[in-house]
């Protein structure tokens, strides 16, 4: 039941993100001008009167090529990983939690690079050149990671914080056993879906 919960979660986050790295990566709508109708980081689109480009063997901007290969890469693995943990979450929680937070940096350092990336193509000085799609994607891709980065941040203090005070209030109490307190996080459904959302994504 966690397993089909979890990947539903890995599609609608870390999936998205190396869906739009893979597209924005492979394909040649990167930047335009007047010379050169699309040029891309792997290949080039250009009609022969517009034959302008940067052929291969050449990138229009080395760093960020070699930027958006590496975070691609990260990309994969972490969606690799994240698969496996998939698979090991309801038997092994204590082994996935390693792999959960290898892949949770792993992740952010593949959302940064994307960023840095996108932000060296913007940089190139071509007169009256563009930005195009595949720019797009991967400045999203980069976004998003950012985005799911922070709300993983969040529920872990958060979580965290909850934990604390509720020890703080179990030391205080003093009437709960241990037997009721290790049943008390299995009633409520929407709780113990947030916490298998809080413990996937952190």
């Amino acid at each position: 039941m966690a397993s089909c919960e979890l990947f539903l979660i890995y599609l609608l986050t870390f999936f998205v993100t190396l869906i739009l790295q893979s597209v924005g990566l492979f394909t040649p709508y990167w930047i335009s001008w007047k010379d050169c109708d699309a040029q891309g980081l792997f290949y080039y689109k250009s009609s022969k009167e517009t034959n302008g480009c940067y052929g291969p063997g050449s990138n229009v901007s080395n760093s960020a090529f070699v930027l958006e290969i590496i975070s691609f890469v990260l990309h994969l693995v972490v969606c690799v990983i994240r698969m496996y943990c998939i698979c090991l979450f309801d038997l092994e929680w204590h082994r996935a939690k390693t792999f959960i937070v290898l892949s949770r940096v792993l992740f952010t350092v593949a959302g940064i690079l994307s960023l840095v990336g996108c932000t060296e193509i913007s940089k190139v000085d071509i007169s009256g050149s563009h930005l195009g799609s595949s720019y797009n994607m991967c400045l999203a891709s980069g976004i998003y990671a950012m985005i799911l980065c922070s709300l993983a941040f969040l529920g872990f203090t958060s979580d965290t914080t909850q934990h604390r005070e509720q020890d703080s209030g179990d030391s205080k109490q003093g009437e709960m056993t241990v037997e009721e307190h290790r049943d008390a996080p299995q009633s409520g459904g929407m709780k113990s879906k947030a916490i298998i959302f809080v413990r996937f994504m952190r």
